[in-house]
């Protein structure tokens, strides 16, 4: 065998043991908003999708702190006081949303902040009330509070996050999409990022729906960061900064635009504006 062959050969058998020498986990939410995109990047995309291990967003951090995964994605922050979600080294990559969903046929076309809030707190339980049909809400939340998108749903609508809600709980975001596709009178919310990619309406919010530019505005009062999660120490294995450095690439924003969510960098005024936006979700819905 010719040199220039053999060399080409550990080339490409180099390249293979550097995408594989990484382990992932992530929660639907970094699922579904940008990690299989980041990870396209580094290996390729045949098996992207097999290597990410799906798991609850506790368990996101946990398996992250405790060493049995690399790189993670999670669309919440770290829980002050949780010694294992303190370990991860977590770093904010996009600015995603939640997204309020029903089915397609439902007459309904926007709800206020107070009817929302007040049909997750049980005081509102049918369409009439809201200008659609003479039918019970079927309002679906999250069983696991620590779930990103209960988590902050909760916290935006009572000020809390763990606040308790009323409805019909589920296991996962994927049951809570499929209900909104498949049963007009149901109501439930997810990310922005998967709620684009279901066969479901997303309701406008005091008629303001979750986009790209209403995102990268602030005017959308339900956006959040989304989180790449490093094992400390990773960074000094070349697979480590290999991803570290394409997660802050012109190359990856680009395909963060793509999708339709804001890269972090490009909106760092959501940082400081987010105090403006909790104040006036507590006045709006007085807590």
């Amino acid at each position: 065998m010719k040199r220039s062959g053999l060399i080409l050969i550990l080339l490409v058998l180099s390249l293979s043991s550097l995408a594989q020498e990484l382990r992932y986990a992530s929660d639907y939410a970094g699922f579904r908003s940008f990690f299989p995109d980041l990870l396209r990047l580094q290996q390729p995309a045949s098996e992207t999708g097999k290597s990410i291990a799906l798991v609850s967003s506790t368990n996101t951090y946990r398996q992250v702190a405790d060493g049995k995964v690399d790189f993670a994605a999670v669309g919440r922050g770290p829980q002050e006081g949780d010694v294992y979600e303190e370990i991860p080294v977590s770093l904010p990559v996009a600015w995603d949303a939640i997204a309020i969903i029903t089915h397609p046929d439902n007459s309904v076309n926007n709800l206020t902040l107070k009817q929302l809030r007040d049909i997750y707190a049980g005081k509102i339980t049918n369409w009439k009330a809201l200008g659609g049909v003479d039918r019970p809400i079927r309002a679906v939340y999250l069983k696991d509070d620590t779930e990103s998108p209960q988590y902050h749903l909760a916290r935006f609508l009572f000020g809390k996050s763990g606040s308790p809600m009323q409805g019909e709980a589920v296991d996962t975001a994927q049951m809570a999409e499929s209900i909104a596709e498949s049963n007009p009178d149901a109501l439930a919310f997810t990310f922005y990022s998967s709620a684009r990619e279901r066969k479901v309406k997303i309701l406008p919010v005091n008629d303001l729906k979750p986009s790209y530019g209403s995102i990268l505005n602030g005017q959308y009062p339900f956006y959040t960061e989304v989180y790449l999660l490093a094992r400390p120490g990773i960074d000094r294995k070349r697979a480590g900064r290999d991803l570290l450095k394409k997660a802050g690439s012109v190359n990856f924003r680009r395909i963060l635009r793509r999708i339709g969510i804001v890269p972090y960098t490009s909106a760092s005024e959501l940082i400081s504006h987010q105090n403006v936006r909790d104040a006036f979700l507590s006045r709006e819905l007085g807590y």
